[in-house]
This record gives structure tokens, C-alpha cells and sequence, in this order.
């Protein structure tokens, strides 16, 4: 509700495409930029506190939204400082709340499904949210939707509150932060599944989601003849295979061969895009993007449920910081470089370009980037031999 509500206001003040773009930047792009120095600090902190904190400052920024609204004062720059702070906030609440996840459950082999009940409840919630925000909007007008977000963060801060979390290990020693980053990018880097993985992660997010989620607006007005009714029908189409992706992971009890997975589903999601780009017509859309998003979840919540299982406890924070500025932080690059794409070229060409990188750059992690498959090769690349939370080594485990 509150990102539709906050991106109808930029544009409602600005009838600008470049300024709208601009607001998003700063919402996503801190999540890159701070990454490396959240990690760190979420390793340090107490995971519930970082998430109170985050829950009431948002909730404090959509109430100056609320106020702003109602009053003559507003203007595009009380916007974009509200969108960039909110963006600085969520460079800790999601690696945070992905990190806290594991503090919560009793037996880490249940992360095979809590992961992807927390991707159910996200991708839930982004199809049922912007119908709503539509609604209040036209009803009344963006100042509700922002009201509504207030209650519901503040609700969310509450409920953490009653939440008790398994004791974490306190540290006896805490370094210089710049020596924790430094230790936490060799950590990722010498562990080659969860570089890889890392690296996939970050591609689909660079030549992916912004090469089919920014081009659906045009696809929907130009190719497809629809207007604002065939992008409803587009993102909901979107919605479900998202949603029915994440039952599947969730309803697994597992993550034996969960890799297998990942990778044919980077490469399937790469080949629905190639499809999608070549339609013409609504209904070839709409059987062709539920497939889109379905194989996205797997590869995103499926790399999640990885790296999560296999992470040492103490590298937590700094890796889920790292998943995140793959996730969140390389997107909007890709929005910049989609829309100089488009420009350029067209949406349908622009589309087919992203789904062919995904390919190509899946299908080269497959044979450049396969995890090590014993124990010895493990210990070549982390200089570790250490269990996993499921049994077993990180390498004898079937992935």
C-alpha cells in the first residue's frame, strides 16, 4: 500500500517519469551501499532491538508522510529525503529479518520452510496490497494509505515484543568493523556455495526482475493494446506464480536437492523472458508470466534456504547483508540500465536481451561455479570442514 500510494504522489506532484525513477532509486539503492557495513553491526546487535528500531521508524516516516499530506507544505523533495531514510532503514530491517528468522526456530533444519512461508507472506501481501491502496486512493487519497502503514508498523513493533528468540552465542571479542567486513567478504568469497549463489542472486535481480518488471507498464499500454486493466491482470499474474512457488519450497522438508533446483530454475526463468518477449497478445501474457514468477521464487527463496542452512551462526548478519545487496541493492542499476535499454531499442527487444543474459549467466555458473562435491574439495575453498545445521558437511550434503 505504501509503495503504491507514495509512487501515485511522486507522480501526482511531478508528472515526471525521471523524478518517479528517482524515488525508487533512493528507496532500494542504500541496501547496496550500506550492505557491507549492516552486516557487521547485525552480527554485533541484538537482531529483535535492530527490528523494533526498524519497524518504528518506519512507521514513524509514514506518519510524517501522513502529516505532510495535509498540509500546504509539501513538495517533491520532502518525498525523495523520506524515500532515501526509508531506504537507509530497510538496508537493516531485511538482512535483519531474514537473520532473525534462524534466531527464532528450535531446529534449523525448519528453515527449509520458514524461508519460503516468509517469501508466501511477502509475495501475499504485494498482491493484495496495491488492490487496496487503489481503492483508498481513489476514495479518498494517498494520505490514508500512509496512515494505515503508521498502524500496521506499529502494531508489527509490538507483536516483536512478544516474541522470545533462542540466546545467541556472545562474542568475547569484537574487532574493528572494518576488520569484520573485510573477514566476512573473505568468508563469502572462500565459500564457494554461497558465492555462487550470491552471484546468481545478483544476476537475475541485475538483467531480470528490472528487465520484465519496469518494461510491464509499456507492455501493457503499447504491445499488448490493455491499458491499466491488462497491467492489473499482468502483475497479478506475476503474483500468483510467485505465491505458488513458495508453497512448493515451503511444502518440502528438505533442502536435498534444492541446487538442482536453483539452477533449472534460473534458467527456466531466463527462458520464460525470451518467451514473454515475443507476445503479442493478452492471454499469451498471461500463461507465460506466472511461470516468470514462479521459477524467480525458487531461485530466490531456494538461495536463501541455502545459504541460510549452511552459514556459520557468528557470519550470519554480514552474509544476509550480502544477500540483500544482491537482491535489493543491484536492482536499481538494473532499472537504469533496462530503461536506457528500452529507450534505445524497445521494451519487446529490451525483455528478450535480459532473458538471454539470464540464460548465458546461469548456464556459466552451473560449470564455472559448482560447490565443491567432498569434504577435501570443501575444505580447499573455506578452510573448514564444519557441519551443517541439517547433518553432514556443507559438501556432502545433496544440494
Amino acid at each position: 500500500m505504501q509503495l503504491v500510494a507514495l509512487n501515485w504522489l511522486t507522480y501526482r506532484l511531478t508528472h515526471s517519469a525521471f523524478l518517479l525513477g528517482l524515488v525508487n532509486f533512493a528507496r532500494h539503492s542504500p541496501s547496496f551501499f550500506l550492505g557491507l557495513f549492516t552486516g557487521p553491526l547485525l552480527d554485533r546487535w541484538n537482531r529483535q532491538r535492530v527490528l523494533f528500531a526498524t519497524y518504528f521508524f518506519t512507521a514513524l516516516l509514514s506518519l510524517l508522510l501522513t502529516l505532510l499530506i495535509y498540509s500546504p507544505y509539501l513538495t517533491f523533495w520532502h518525498i525523495f529525503i523520506i524515500a532515501l531514510l526509508q531506504g537507509c532503514v530497510n538496508a537493516f530491517d531485511t538482512p535483519g529479518r531474514q537473520s532473525f528468522i534462524s534466531d527464532i526456530l528450535d531446529d534449523k533444519k525448519d528453515l527449509a520452510n520458514a524461508i519460503p512461508l516468509d517469501s508466501f507472506a511477502m509475495n501475499l501481501a504485494r498482491l493484495i496490497g496495491p488492490s487496496i491502496g487503489g481503492i483508498l486512493i481513489a476514495a479518498t487519497n494517498e494520505g490514508i494509505c500512509f496512515m494505515v502503514n503508521t498502524a500496521c508498523y506499529l502494531v508489527g513493533a509490538l507483536a516483536l515484543c512478544f516474541i522470545k528468540p533462542n540466546p545467541r552465542a556472545t562474542r568475547t571479542k569484537q574487532e574493528n568493523i572494518f576488520e569484520e567486513m573485510k573477514a566476512g567478504l573473505r568468508y563469502a568469497a572462500k565459500n564457494k556455495p554461497i558465492w555462487s549463489l550470491l552471484l546468481l542472486v545478483g544476476l537475475l535481480s541485475f538483467v531480470g526482475i528490472p528487465f520484465i518488471v519496469l518494461m510491464l507498464p509499456i507492455y501493457a499500454k503499447d504491445i499488448l493494446q490493455g491499458g491499466p486493466k491488462a497491467l492489473g491482470f499482468l502483475n497479478t499474474g506475476w503474483a500468483v506464480g510467485a505465491i505458488s512457488s513458495a508453497l512448493y519450497l515451503a511444502s518440502r522438508k528438505q533442502v536435498h536437492g534444492l541446487r538442482k533446483k536453483i539452477l533449472a530454475a534460473s534458467i527456466l526463468f531466463g527462458t520464460s523472458l525470451i518467451l514473454f518477449s515475443q507476445t503479442k497478445l493478452l492471454w499469451q501474457s498471461l500463461l507465460i508470466i506466472p511461470l516468470g514468477g514462479f521459477f524467480r521464487m525458487i531461485q530466490m527463496a531456494g538461495s536463501n534456504t541455502l545459504i541460510q542452512t549452511v552459514v556459520d551462526e557468528e557470519m550470519r548478519g554480514r552474509v544476509m547483508a550480502f544477500f540483500a545487496m544482491m537482491f535489493i541493492g543491484v536492482a536499481p542499476f538494473g532499472n537504469l540500465a533496462a530503461g536506457a535499454l528500452a529507450n534505445r531499442f524497445g521494451a519487446p527487444a529490451t525483455v528478450l536481451i535480459g532473458g538471454v543474459l539470464c540464460v548465458v549467466g546461469s548456464l556459466f555458473l552451473v560449470f564455472k561455479l559448482k560447490p565443491p562435491a567432498s569434504k577435501r574439495n570443501l575444505e580447499k575453498y573455506t578452510g573448514t570442514g564444519s557441519k551443517t545445521e541439517i547433518g553432514g558437511t556443507i559438501g556432502e550434503t545433496n544440494f
